[in-house]
């Protein structure tokens, strides 16, 4: 699948940030998810690319201007 485009959620936790994920996973965005533990994106991941969709994880923490920096390159 070719994506449509890219989305970065800042804050991917296990409800509201995870619904934002999966939607735009379904809607044909490359979905790249940002949470302060990292290692607790797994299970998001893998649900998003057992359906097809692009998704990627990694730590990241909102209070580090540097790290979002980083996270959106």
């Amino acid at each position: 699948m070719t994506p449509i485009g890219s989305v970065a959620i800042v804050g991917a936790g296990d409800y509201i940030g995870a619904a934002i994920a999966r939607r735009f996973a379904r809607q044909g965005f490359s979905v790249y998810c940002g949470r302060r533990n990292g290692d607790k994106l797994a299970p998001l991941v893998a649900e998003i690319q057992a359906a097809h969709g692009i998704c990627s994880g990694r730590s990241l923490d909102a209070r580090d201007e540097a790290d979002i920096a980083a996270f959106l390159q």
